[in-house]
């Protein structure tokens, strides 16, 4: 499959957050940190610690991906017990709490004319038919860039579209990918949604 898409000249792939074996009921859960052109890489990774902080508050195991873009996605590996619908709704509760907390820089708002220059909190990936940048795709922008799942402790120096062919070499020579066992660490969507329900008092 790899061979024929790459035959078609295919640079990006995106995923949906369902497996072929499930496609109705999501095994991941995606927020995109969609910032505003200008916006400083810190504050993009202080919005991506206040996501995973929550996540993990509610029982999720949250994790980080440069995306190769202008951002970061925080994903929380799920163990398709629950559809989509619960799936975005979960999602939209913890990017609607995160960005209550700082109403002023996070927004969750759909329309761009209502966003200003706001950094966007974006959960529509969660809905049925919509996809993510997979790990380790290209991105077809200039240079390259590749979307790499990080640990945590090295997002202080991530930069969203810091790795390329390059760079993606010698790090997957030297490092075993962040990512590797995510499944094993698969929570459930109602657990989650009740915890985050009881965390709003």
């Amino acid at each position: 499959d790899l061979v024929y898409l790459a035959n078609l000249a295919t640079l990006e792939f995106h995923i949906w957050p369902s497996t072929m074996s499930a496609l109705d009921n999501p095994d991941r859960l995606v927020i995109d940190i969609d910032p505003p052109n200008g916006t400083l890489v810190g504050e993009l990774r202080d919005v991506a610690r206040r996501l995973r902080d929550l996540v993990g508050r509610i029982g999720l195991t949250p994790y980080v991906q440069a995306t190769g873009g202008r951002g970061f996605h925080v994903v929380a590996p799920l163990d398709a017990s629950a559809g989509y619908d619960d799936v975005r709704d979960l999602a939209r509760g913890v990017a609607d709490q995160v960005a209550a907390d700082d109403p002023d820089r996070l927004t969750t708002a759909i329309r761009k004319e209502s966003r200003g220059d706001q950094i966007f909190l974006d959960v529509n990936r969660n809905g049925y038919g919509q996809t993510f940048i997979a790990p380790y795709s290209l991105r077809s922008r200039p240079g390259a860039p590749i979307a790499t799942p990080l640990d945590w402790s090295e997002l202080g120096k991530a930069e969203p579209s810091g790795f390329d062919l390059t760079r993606i070499r010698r790090r997957l020579a030297q490092r075993a990918d962040p990512w590797r066992g995510i499944g094993e660490h698969a929570g459930a969507t109602t657990t989650a949604i009740d915890m985050l329900e009881k965390l709003r008092g």
